[in-house]
């Protein structure tokens, strides 16, 4: 009776330790099957993610072809420019051996007889003609060259705004990027999370525990019942952590997003300002042209005079206009090239403040990712200082606070993304922006500051925009060790 009654009493025990395996397993059952919907959700934003990088690279690629175009159609209205020139000092050149043979056909008269003063104003009078001939081309060629610089600006101002837009697409395409790499880390984390739980599985069913059996069953199902009890303590304590992560992300979102638009906003107070200086010198020059184009009108008014009194009066007085005429050459000669040298002065200038903000721009970024890193590299020493602490807290893993989750079995909870820490940009100095507008004089339509055009660039400034977007570093971001494998048996 006695053995009757041991043996009933170790069936209720072992019927007991049965129903409590069960539904252990079926809580293991459940938790693998929340992981393997998380899972899904994860691939499913990878793909979408790619889907996005593809169109963005599209883009990106679209863009660089356009922007070769504008060089190309660049580089020749430069080669026709140079050619006008060419052509300009071509025909100024001709002027003077003109002027040099009226002066040879002026002083012609004095040594020979005065039989020969005929002949003499008929050459004159062909010298004239070829002489207005010449001024009407080189009108030409200056209308020419006018319109040749009109379309110059406008390709120039079309591939700045071609530049920004492949800025702006690249921007994307790193933030696209990194986003696919971050899930991409969540990815194999939880498959390895999941892979662990099935071996773990598979142990616990085919695989008891030999040293610590014993002689009875009871030994075994206690060893059994002690290692579900330590690993469910284990995922609770993950999940609690992955839990209070997910929620402090929403706030790094929205810091990230107002640095974003603090950025945002100064980059177009900027260009702003680069802008209304373009704009100021445009008027400025369209001053000037209006002026030299009175001026020119002028001249061919006193031409056209000139020659009308030049059929009239004498020798003497034709010797006296030539002289006239020809130091008025010279004045405006020595005036063109001053102009010329302002004008390209004020371009190195234009170009080196380019350069310089755009290594300002290179070094706030630097600077930016650098304290992200330092950031990420705090936060992901507070994780593993908590991780530990969960750790050695295994026993008590109510203690730890749930935020914001109804339910523990829930599949509610999102695996959270490695984010940046926000990083407040320090604002332009205010040189840099003063810099970027140009002191134009209305009265001579040419900037009048002191120029030194052999000022060496930066090492940094020789590059090219895209060569100094591409040499950008990655940002690093160290992996966290999400799931701590517990010492306890």
């Amino acid at each position: 009776m006695s053995s009757d009654l041991e043996l009933s009493g170790e069936q209720c025990g072992l019927a007991e330790s049965h129903k409590e395996l069960t539904r252990l397993y079926n809580e293991l059952r459940q938790e693998s099957h929340v992981l393997s919907l998380k899972l899904e959700v994860v691939e499913k934003t990878n793909c979408d993610l790619t889907n996005e990088l593809e169109t963005t690279t599209y883009d990106y690629e679209k863009l660089l072809n356009e922007k070769k175009q504008i060089k190309a159609k660049l580089t020749d209205a430069c080669s026709e420019i140079v050619k006008l020139q060419e052509e300009k000092c071509e025909m100024q050149k001709c002027i003077q051996s003109l002027a040099e043979q009226l002066k040879q056909c002026s002083a012609a008269p004095k040594i020979e007889p005065p039989a020969v003063v005929c002949p003499t104003n008929d050459s004159n009078s062909e010298h004239f003609d070829l002489i207005e001939k010449i001024n009407e081309e080189l009108l030409q060629t200056e209308a020419k060259l006018a319109n040749v610089g009109q379309e110059n600006s406008l390709l120039s101002k079309e591939l700045a705004c071609q530049k920004e837009r492949c800025e702006a697409l690249q921007s994307n395409y790193e933030s696209t990027r990194r986003n696919l790499e971050e899930m991409q880390d969540l990815l194999e984390a939880a498959q390895s999370h999941s892979a662990s739980l099935a071996a773990e599985l598979e142990e616990l069913r085919s695989n008891p525990d030999a040293k610590k059996k014993g002689n009875s069953l009871f030994a075994e199902v206690a060893d059994q019942r002690k290692k579900l009890i330590s690993i469910i303590n284990d995922l609770k304590v993950r999940y609690y952590s992955l839990k209070a992560e997910h929620q402090n992300c929403p706030t790094r979102f929205r810091e990230l997003r107002n640095t974003q638009i603090e950025l945002t906003t100064k980059l177009n107070q900027c260009v702003g300002a680069v802008a209304d200086a373009e704009k100021e010198h445009e008027r400025a020059v369209d001053a000037l042209n209006g002026r030299l184009m009175l001026q020119i009108k002028k001249v061919t008014d006193r031409n056209n005079y000139l020659e009308h009194h030049l059929a009239k009066n004498s020798q003497s007085w034709v010797e006296t206009l030539v002289n006239y005429n020809m130091e008025t050459i010279n004045d405006l000669r020595a005036q063109l090239m001053d102009c010329l040298t302002k004008h390209r002065i004020a371009e190195d200038e234009h170009l080196w403040k380019a350069k310089e903000l755009t290594s300002v721009r290179l070094q706030l970024a630097k600077l930016m990712l650098n304290s992200c890193e330092n950031r990420i590299e705090e936060l992901n020493n507070e994780c593993c200082q908590t991780l530990e602490k969960g750790c050695e807290n295994e026993d008590a893993p109510a203690s730890i606070p749930l935020v914001g989750s109804k339910s523990e079995t829930s599949g509610s909870c999102i695996l959270p993304s490695t984010v940046e820490a926000p990083v407040e940009s320090p604002p332009l100095p205010d040189d840099l922006v003063q810099s970027t507008k140009p002191e134009v004089n209305v009265q001579e339509g040419i900037e009048d500051e002191p120029i030194t055009t052999n000022k060496e660039p930066e090492p940094g400034e020789k590059e090219d925009d895209s060569k100094l977007i591409n040499s950008r570093k990655p940002l690093v971001i160290r992996r966290i060790k999400l799931f701590p494998r517990s010492t306890d048996n």
